[in-house]
């Protein structure tokens, strides 16, 4: 990952700051608060950058750094946090929910459905199997997600009303 120098990053961010049109703030985030993640982000950034080449990357500060960027309303700067250091073979249940959970936000369920299926498969967490139902039921994929409701509900013995609503709307469109 690229750094900006700290002089540079805070050019930056002022300069944006102060266009003539406001910049997108899509959580109406304060200026301070906006300042606050900038500037946590700029620590974290210059924390990682500053780990030994090889080492496992403290994931608190991957998280955290994923999060910054998606509260200030860039979900997919966020995104692709998670998926670089995927790639890179750093995996943790955390990343590969967050990085589902980030391509719902987007729209993107064919994509979160493959992490939900990771986190099924590597982790034996079965409770994802209600995320992939959802997203399942948000492509208005009524089979997929009756399965994996099916999956969720006899696995776990449980239920949920709101999820059997949606299923019998999805039935009768």
């Amino acid at each position: 990952m690229k750094r900006l120098s700290p002089l540079l990053f805070s050019a930056l961010f002022l300069l944006s700051a102060c266009q003539a049109e406001p910049a997108p703030n899509p959580l109406n985030l304060s200026a301070e608060q906006q300042q606050g993640l900038a500037q946590q982000i700029e620590r974290l950034e210059a924390e990682l950058e500053a780990q030994p080449k090889g080492e496992d990357p403290d994931h608190a500060k991957v998280l955290g750094l994923a999060r910054a960027y998606e509260d200030l309303g860039q979900a997919k700067k966020a995104l692709k946090i998670y998926q670089d250091y995927l790639e890179d073979g750093h995996v943790s249940a955390a990343m590969l929910n967050n990085a589902g959970r980030l391509h719902e936000k987007l729209g993107q369920h064919e994509e979160a459905i493959a992490y939900y299926q990771r986190l099924v498969e590597d982790y034996a967490d079965l409770n994802y199997l209600y995320d992939i139902a959802w997203a399942r039921l948000r492509m208005e994929d009524l089979a997929g997600a009756q399965g994996a409701y099916n999956q969720w509900r006899l696995a776990l013995n449980k239920s949920d009303l709101q999820t059997e609503q949606a299923l019998q709307a999805l039935r009768q469109k």
